[in-house]
């Protein structure tokens, strides 16, 4: 229930979709509460990594009755005092597509590795992802939104709203 809550708070912020070279082309929006993640060592206050998601960009193709939304978004992740050696940063994130009515229609989990080079503490990473989406049932496109966020547990979703983004 709180997900779909701060999904459905994410859309009333959201842009509205834009018109591509192809026809519709859903928004995708990042859910600011869950835009940015703290990992913490545990059972302690030290911290293993902190990660933001930035917007990135999209664009949609249709074949016949399918529309594939293309999109990337740029991932910075720092590590804590806890893992000055660590060479990668594993963060879940999701990315779900809600139709007009604010419908989750699609939702997928991903885990993504982020390297960190030798003698660095932070890395930049662009992911990218493919969304394949059908024609609602009057052969139109639905009026889709995507929401990208990372995969936060309750304590680490009340951790992001109880401070500001520092990013």
């Amino acid at each position: 229930m709180m997900k779909r809550i701060v999904i459905i708070l994410c859309l009333m912020a959201a842009s509205c979709a834009t018109k591509s070279e192809e026809g519709y082309c859903p928004s995708i929006s990042i859910v600011p509460d869950a835009s940015f993640v703290t990992k913490y060592e545990e059972g302690t206050t030290k911290v293993y990594s902190q990660a933001v998601m930035r917007q990135g960009a999209g664009h949609c193709t249709m074949e016949g009755d399918v529309l594939t939304i293309s999109g990337e978004f740029d991932v910075q992740a720092v590590l804590g005092e806890v893992t000055p050696d660590a060479t990668y940063v594993p963060l879940d994130y999701l990315i779900a597509v809600l139709d007009g009515k604010n419908n989750v229609v699609l939702r997928e989990e991903y885990t993504q590795s982020i390297k960190i080079r030798k003698n660095r503490n932070a890395a930049t990473q662009t992911v990218r992802f493919n969304e394949v989406l059908d024609l609602n049932s009057e052969e139109t496109i639905p009026n889709y939104n995507i929401l990208l966020s990372f995969q936060l547990t309750e304590d680490e979703l009340e951790d992001n709203r109880s401070k500001k983004n520092p990013y």
